[in-house]
């Protein structure tokens, strides 16, 4: 070489020197690359996510790794169905588990994105917000199991007498008022008379009026032999289904009253209120043993036996102040009895205000709570269970089905459920069974109307799994319907059963939960289709709509099965309502599909529900119904020529007569009318202020309802000029 420079021949040990050290873990090449490096021809560095990816901040996919077990052990899913492996399903146990854990973040965060960079940066955030200290406070998390730690504190059900109880809930004033004087008297040497008293609990008995009103409204009792009468029918027609009170119990309160009047106390008024309160609701069902006629062969809205119902209960009404005032089980008793009486006249008024009393009041007295103290006897523990699970049952159907929100939750209430220890009343059969299926039955109608307010009310991406937990709530409802014990003959009605109207009543309600999980979807997805034609509705919906539409047919002819053989009963708001919700159905359905069996069922209905009509409250939602059913046939009329001619005839002249009397004598400034009987015209009093009908002029409809569908009016005339919708 030139200049006397020596080049040095590199040679392999120099090249390896000023080569750069790669570690062992980098030199190992990865058995099969990442889905990404291999789409774009990069060199996978291994791991899960491939370090390549991590490093590049891209998305990994990964291939499943092949599965080499020719056998599996017993309950591996393989993913595979009927030869050929599923798209997307896992194969083995790590990528099911990271499977579901995907479906869980999905559900929770909704549709984002679940790669490595996205999880890592949500699981950050997150642990950011734990770290963050309470309050700015330094160190405050190193302390926050101490710091948030609390003094243990429980319910408290202090017995007050053998029916009177006093419930203070968790973290109450009562409760911590005990609590500190717990403290104070260990402090005390196990407490000092002179220096700590005892706890007692007042009761605002001042309030309570003259023991003279009490004894005043025995008065007011009929006959011992009328009394037992209206109790027989008290026991036979209405606690079918429910527990009001035992039939012991009411016996020995009415010898009191009729032997021992004299004993009757302030304190009593409770239990007075209760008996003049199953008198009234036996006058309800008087009619029912009725022999010169048929079960409801005439209207019977109009009944002399009603001014005495309404006189015992006005009787019952003075005693309420101080039935709130004692707030015993006797007054849950008292509230239950008055919410029964009116449950037909006016239900989601008076009806459910008294329920709500009787909630309260159980309340006041634990009835909500399992109760393990020893102030109580079993039979009178007995007692409060089964009056807490009717006072419960019974607000519960009336708040669903009239949209009203409930007292309470069932997340709020563990009393003991009821138990078959009471013995039967000589002559007459056990209920037990059928009580406690319609209390279950009932609590499940709550469940129901949960989950229709949550379907509502979720979001679009989770309608579908709202929806799912309906059928699943529809299937249990089934399945519980099926098992029911062998005395509950729900299935195959029995006219000579002994419990024939309980288990009809049972099966009343049964369809009701049907029809209430069916009915939002009436109206749902469905197109205008031409007339005659099926109308389209999604799949899951129609099963649901179906179940409504035929449990309401079923309802019509249930009602129709019981009229027959026993009667249907004017005050019986089981019967009623159940009438008066199928005809509303059969209605609706009528408006999407048009059908003779539709027709037929709600001419059926109307007439079913004229017999049980009493009342103005009734007699209000009749003239809906009948204004209703009046534009349907309108419609029918419109759409097939002639099939007006089927609309319902006129109704007797007896019933006309009834109609108008009812309407033509109208009380006003608390004056009466009288009638001689040389005339049939009433006289008027000494005075004015009474304004009557004027017996010679026309009966005319109702403004309110015959300007909703005047042209289905004029068509009901058309086809019967003796037409005459009833009037609010």
């Amino acid at each position: 070489m030139s200049d006397g420079q020596a080049t040095e021949t590199p040679t392999s040990e120099s090249r390896k020197a000023k080569r750069p050290r790669t570690t062992d873990e980098s030199r190992k090449r990865t058995a099969r690359a990442c889905i990404t490096c291999r789409k774009l021809k990069d060199k996978c560095e291994g791991g899960i996510p491939c370090r390549r990816c991590i490093r590049l901040r891209r998305p990994c996919h990964i291939d499943p790794p092949p599965n080499n077990n020719s056998t599996l052990e017993e309950g591996q899913d393989t993913g595979v169905k009927n030869g050929t492996r599923q798209p997307g399903s896992p194969k083995s146990h790590g990528q099911e588990r990271v499977h579901y854990l995907e479906e869980i973040a999905r559900h929770f965060l909704g549709d984002v994105s679940l790669d490595t960079e996205n999880l890592r940066s949500i699981a950050e955030k997150l642990k950011d917000r734990r770290s963050e200290p309470l309050y700015g406070s330094p160190g405050f998390s190193d302390t926050l199991e101490e710091e948030l730690s609390m003094d243990h504190e429980t319910f408290a059900v202090n017995t007050l007498s053998n029916n009177t109880a006093h419930y203070s809930g968790d973290f109450s004033h009562w409760n911590f008022s005990q609590k500190i004087h717990r403290r104070l008297r260990q402090q005390l040497n196990d407490g000092d008379p002179k220096h700590l008293s005892p706890l007692e609990y007042w009761r605002a008995t001042h309030l309570q009026l003259p023991p003279a009103v009490v004894s005043s409204s025995i008065s007011f009792l009929p006959p011992l032999p009328i009394a037992e009468f209206l109790t027989e029918i008290f026991f036979k027609y209405v606690q079918n289904n429910y527990f009001f009170v035992e039939e012991t119990w009411l016996k020995g309160k009415l010898k009191v009253c009729y032997e021992q009047p004299s004993e009757v106390s302030a304190s009593d008024a409770s239990w007075v209120c209760s008996v003049l309160m199953i008198l009234a609701i036996g006058t309800q069902f008087a009619h029912m043993e009725a022999q010169d006629s048929g079960p409801l062969a005439e209207d019977l809205s109009f009944c002399s036996e009603d001014n005495v119902g309404i006189t015992f209960y006005h009787t019952a009404c003075r005693l309420i102040p101080d039935v709130i005032t004692l707030a015993s089980l006797e007054s849950v008793q008292a509230c239950l009895l008055l919410a029964e009486y009116t449950l037909p006249l006016d239900t989601h008024g008076l009806a459910y205000t008294y329920l709500g009393l009787a909630i309260k009041m159980a309340i006041q007295n634990g009835m909500h709570r399992k109760y393990t103290g020893n102030g109580f006897d079993e039979r009178t523990i007995e007692t409060r269970n089964r009056l807490w699970w009717t006072s419960y049952s019974l607000e519960r159907r009336i708040s669903v089905m009239h949209g009203r929100p409930a007292s309470l939750c069932q997340s709020e209430t563990d009393a003991d459920f009821p138990r078959n220890t009471f013995p039967n009343s000589p002559g007459r059969p056990s209920n037990f069974q059928n009580m406690a299926a319609s209390i279950q039955l009932h609590v499940r109608l709550g469940d129901i109307a949960t989950t229709i307010k949550l379907l509502r009310k979720c979001p679009k991406r989770l309608k579908d799994e709202y929806f799912g937990r309906m059928l699943q709530i529809r299937e249990r409802l089934f399945e519980w319907w099926i098992t029911l014990p062998d005395k509950i003959d729900c299935r195959d009605l029995n006219p000579e059963g002994p419990l024939f109207r309980h288990n009809c009543h049972l099966t009343l309600c049964f369809l009701l939960c049907k029809i209430y999980m069916g009915r939002p979807f009436l109206f749902c997805n469905v197109r205008p289709d031409e007339p005659g034609t099926v109308p389209s509705r999604v799949a899951p919906q129609s099963l649901l709509v179906k179940d409504c539409v035929e449990s309401a047919l079923e309802i019509v002819n249930l009602l129709q099965f019981i009229q027959d053989h026993c009667g249907l009963c004017r005050a019986s708001y089981t019967e009623f309502s159940s009438c008066r919700v199928a005809l509303l159905v059969i209605i609706a359905q009528s408006i999407n599909k048009r059908t003779k069996q539709l027709r037929d069922a709600s001419t059926q209905g109307m007439k079913l529900i004229k017999l049980m009509t009493g009342g103005m409250s009734t007699y209000a939602e009749l003239s809906l119904i009948e204004s209703l059913q009046a534009a349907m046939n309108y419609l029918d009329s419109q759409a097939q020529p002639g099939a007006g001619a089927e609309t319902e005839r006129a109704e007797s002249g007896y019933d006309r007569f009834k109609s108008w009397a009812r309407f033509w004598k109208q009380p006003s400034s608390g004056l009466e009318t009288t009638f001689s009987p040389q005339s049939t015209s009433p006289t008027l009093p000494d005075g004015d202020g009474l304004a009557l009908r004027d017996p010679n002029a026309p009966f005319t409809h109702s403004p309110q309802t015959a300007g909703v569908y005047p042209d289905a009016f004029q068509f009901a005339l058309s086809q019967d000029p003796d037409f005459i919708p009833f009037s609010n």
